[in-house]
């Protein structure tokens, strides 16, 4: 999610379920000049969601008021699964249930132990099994029979996310032939982390079958291009496009993710001050939001409110810090692990620094909060602390930015692995693994006098204006009308596929 966001339900709560945030996508019939738009998402949000963020709001955002069909997983488990059809206004919905073992394997197994770390840089986490590979690949199979039974030959098709890897390829075996894109929400490593994964030459080659891959920043663009490079013998051209052997080629680009900026401000304008979290007792309040994940870095943030408090005692009772921190995948051992750590970490921060007048420096809450309510949070916040070890984008910091009071704006306090790093230069950045060095750049956002803060505020907001979910999809779909090439053969292993 980045990924999935911290006010999605968490009974659904997916990294993958992390990041769009309202654009408009057109739908065609023959013989117009526009195409319908086929989403894939692990994760399918219908529009009456009010607890949804990171993928899923930001799909629901950008397929808001088109025509279209939106494809995925229903949520649900079953013995026996069955294909579910609705539609809500003007879009469709098809979802499939998975069986006990396709959950095991496809969602928990390979997508969330095996992805999921190698693409955060964390291969010493990684789980691999090759039953949860083969459950992976099943899994994508039966979404492309889907895709195969309901693509027209006008659409384009818009793949999200690392649960749908080879979905193309599948797709393209079965015959389809319109243009298909992937949307990559995570950080991309570097080649040698890329090639860690067992198996990684088959299964990474199959994204050769897409027309474009859009990734986050550039970084992540170099990182998957310099892979096809060193382990597929690919040519990267000029335009971005990489060439392999056979003559197939496809583009790999950055699309950074945004946010639809007037809706955030709008929620946070409106907010009641309960929801801000607003005192009358003159308290500074740092806020943090995200899923407990382990790539999220709240640890090392609450390690830093600790430091912040032993360096400067007279800080006691003038902030709090409030963490937004919604339990997610707590039958994975890594994130059963990572909450008890938390909870421990809170405590003993509470008790150390805990004041005669009952003040505690830490507040968590644990439960998923609607952008409703988080936009009032955001607003009524002097300091947004967004410290992921490592993110694809981090939809946070920009809600953050677009909820402040423009007269009276607070302070970003940013991860510089964070993708919204590249964009958002006027926040104060940090490294989260520099506890003291982020408790210093704390202390100095807490001090830091309106001027300035209203001078960062502006040059952030021009950015998240110009950089929004409308613009991010309409150029990502654009490209991809743009992006189809020749039919040439694709290889995937012992695989071969005419498309």
């Amino acid at each position: 999610m980045d990924s999935p966001s911290p006010h999605i339900n968490t009974a659904a709560n997916d990294p993958a379920n992390g990041a769009v945030r309202r654009a408009s996508l057109s739908t065609i019939t023959p013989g117009t000049s526009k195409r319908r738009v086929i989403v894939v998402s692990n994760r399918v949000v219908k529009p009456q969601h009010e607890h949804v963020g990171g993928l899923g709001q930001a799909l629901k955002s950008a397929l808001a008021g088109s025509e279209g069909l939106w494809m995925g997983w229903s949520g649900e488990t079953r013995e026996k699964p069955s294909v579910h059809e609705s539609t809500v206004g003007n879009m469709q919905f098809l979802v499939r249930d998975l069986t006990d073992e396709d959950y095991r394997c496809y969602y928990r197994g390979f997508s969330n132990s095996v992805m999921w770390p190698l693409l955060h840089a964390r291969p010493d986490l990684m789980a691999f099994d090759p039953r949860d590979l083969h459950g992976y690949l099943a899994v994508n199979r039966h979404f492309a029979r889907q895709l195969h039974a309901a693509v027209r030959e006008d659409d384009i098709i818009w793949v999200h996310d690392y649960h749908l890897l080879p979905l193309a390829y599948q797709a393209r075996e079965l015959g389809v032939r319109v243009p298909i894109g992937l949307f990559l929400h995570t950080p991309v490593p570097a080649p040698a982390t890329l090639s860690l994964l067992p198996s990684h030459q088959r299964l990474l080659s199959m994204l050769s079958a897409y027309d474009l891959i859009g990734v986050q920043t550039e970084t992540d663009a170099l990182n998957l291009r310099d892979y096809f490079e060193r382990e597929h013998g690919a040519r990267i051209e000029d335009d971005g496009r990489v060439r392999l052997d056979n003559g197939r080629g496809f583009r790999v680009k950055p699309f950074p993710i945004g946010i639809d900026p007037d809706a955030v401000a709008a929620l946070a304008a409106n907010g009641s001050r309960a929801d801000a979290g607003k005192r009358d007792d003159g308290i500074a309040q740092v806020i943090g939001v995200d899923r407990l994940d382990y790539t999220k870095g709240i640890p090392e943030r609450l390690r830093c409110i600790d430091r912040l408090l032993r360096d400067d005692p007279q800080l006691q009772g003038r902030f709090r810090f409030l963490q937004v921190a919604p339990t997610s995948r707590g039958d994975v051992d890594a994130y059963r692990e990572l909450a008890d750590h938390v909870e421990m970490l809170v405590e003993t921060i509470n008790t150390r620094h805990c004041g005669a007048d009952g003040w505690q420096p830490v507040d968590c809450v644990r439960e998923a909060l609607p952008l409703r309510k988080l936009a009032a949070l955001y607003r009524g916040s002097k300091v947004g602390l967004v410290t992921p070890l490592r993110d694809g984008m981090n939809l946070v910091a920009k809600e953050y930015v677009a909820a402040q009071d423009p007269a009276d704006p607070g302070v970003l306090v940013l991860s510089s692995f964070a993708g919204a790093a590249s964009e958002l230069d006027a926040a104060l950045l940090v490294n989260p693994y520099d506890v003291y060095g982020t408790a210093h750049t704390v202390a100095r956002a807490i001090a830091m006098p309106k001027a300035e803060r209203r001078e960062r505020w502006q040059a952030m907001m021009r950015v998240i204006r110009q950089n929004d979910i409308h613009a991010w999809s309409r150029s990502f779909l654009r490209q991809l009308r743009e992006a189809r090439t020749p039919a040439r053969p694709v290889a995937a292993g012992r695989l071969l596929v005419h498309h």
